[in-house]
């Protein structure tokens, strides 16, 4: 099935599209941002009759009910076709919150095109008593929108995929202007990774629409066919799983990147997966679920937008600074997909188990985790960086950094000048896997120098 897409689409009570970037910083990186309806008929899945989805991925379901349905995608794309890449990122957009959330950052605006795709009724509906959703927002413009519910997601962000990937016919908008991808990547952070999984597990092999799968922030969680709550998902089962731990189906067919950091581990660890010719998993050492990008993102649409308040500020946040993977992630996906080679493999955090078998990180001597991708803030270590916090659900996905003083850095490093040997070696590494580009690397090592300033 396919969608019909209307737009642009303008106007409306508040004037401009909810969540999205500044266009004024859209135009500055030479792209345009539009937004477009798109509805249609969608079907739900079901599992096969004799089976049941459990921890493998390997499920096995059908096509079943339909729906109609009627919501919105927005487009970041080259101002000048001739910029554009010939990749396009359809991106599931993020519920958690209470409200539609997702934007381009980084590598995206090196050529690629970009499209934020409400796949989930929150998104639409918002959650009664606290949060916004579209039609609620801005009634005059999103008042048509309309979703069946959750389970019906995964074919609602496939058409939206396949309408921009085959671009206007029969009268359609064309939300690229004519650009044609040659190649589709499925992304999603968080919840929407968590989708994306399930997606893989159902409905991919019905679609074989994606070139390639990238999940970021994934929490080894894979929703369920049925319609049920990001709380109930993640209830702790009573042999001591979360309700959907689930592994992602690798059929050897599709290139699947999961990014997670040190937040997800103990979630991820029970449903580790090994590497194969089709899938990798990365962990960031150190890295937190939220880290102060995103925050910052999210703080600038919550101001303006005014549909959603962030919780409190964290003592001691998190500040390792990590996109630069996420954008290696995203150039290795595209290297994979077009010649074959397979991203670099790196060694998972390492967990272990204390006396009661409770699970627990192994930690080097400066208290931060072992394993994973390394880098400068442990390998040259500045603190003990932490994935989570003792705060509330929420603020604990903000992660804890915990600075060495001035004492304890020299005692560690002897002086500022082997302290910045060691980062920038540690700096070289990156450069030598191909996770940090060049103006990447140069950043890190001016950071480096901001951590221990010359006096």
């Amino acid at each position: 099935m396919r969608a019909t897409l209307t737009g642009p689409v303008k106007g409306g009570d508040r004037g401009w599209p909810f969540g999205t970037p500044d266009p004024a910083d859209i135009e500055a990186h030479g792209y345009v941002m539009e937004e477009f309806f798109f509805n249609g008929t969608a079907r739900r899945y079901r599992a096969k009759p004799g089976t049941d989805p459990d921890i493998s991925g390997e499920w096995e379901a059908e096509p079943s009910e339909e729906a109609p349905y009627a919501t919105r995608l927005y487009v970041v794309r080259p101002a000048d076709p001739a910029q554009f890449n010939g990749v396009l990122l359809a991106n599931w957009q993020n519920v958690t919150a209470g409200v539609d959330l997702g934007t381009p950052m980084g590598e995206i605006f090196n050529g690629y095109a970009w499209a934020g795709i409400t796949a989930q009724k929150i998104g639409i509906d918002g959650i009664a008593g606290r949060t916004l959703g579209l039609t609620r927002w801005d009634p005059e413009r999103y008042g048509s929108l309309h979703h069946p519910g959750d389970a019906f997601s995964y074919d609602i962000f496939a058409q939206a995929a396949r309408a921009l990937k085959e671009g206007g016919s029969g009268g359609d908008a064309d939300p690229l202007n004519g650009l044609r991808p040659s190649i589709v990547i499925a992304h999603g952070a968080s919840q929407s990774a968590m989708r994306l999984g399930s997606y893989i597990n159902i409905a991919h092999p019905f679609d074989r629409l994606f070139d390639g799968f990238f999940l970021t922030a994934h929490w080894g969680l894979c929703p369920p066919l049925e319609d049920n709550s990001l709380m109930e998902q993640f209830a702790v089962t009573p042999g001591g799983l979360r309700a959907a731990a689930s592994r992602i189906h690798d059929r050897g067919d599709t290139p699947i990147l999961v990014v997670a950091s040190q937040t997800e581990a103990p979630d991820n660890y029970p449903v580790r997966q090994p590497d194969t010719d089709s899938f990798r998993f990365w962990e960031v050492a150190g890295g937190t679920h939220a880290p102060l990008s995103t925050s910052a993102a999210m703080r600038k649409v919550a101001q303006r937008d005014g549909a959603f308040a962030l919780s409190a500020p964290v003592e001691n946040p998190n500040i390792v600074v990590y996109d630069y993977i996420l954008d290696a992630g995203l150039r290795w996906m595209v290297r994979w997909i077009t010649d074959g080679t397979p991203p670099p493999r790196f060694p998972p955090i390492e967990i272990g188990a204390d006396s009661h078998g409770n699970l627990q990180f192994q930690r080097d001597a400066n208290g931060n985790v072992r394993g994973g991708i390394r880098l400068p803030e442990l390998e040259a270590a500045t603190g003990v960086h932490q994935g989570t916090n003792e705060e509330d659900p929420f603020r604990q996905l903000r992660g804890r950094s915990l600075l060495f003083d001035p004492a304890r850095m020299i005692a560690l490093h002897g002086s500022r000048d082997d302290f910045l040997r060691a980062w920038d070696e540690a700096v070289t590494r990156l450069e030598d896997k191909e996770l940090a580009s060049q103006v990447a690397a140069d950043a890190i090592r001016r950071r480096g120098r901001a951590v221990w300033p010359d006096r």
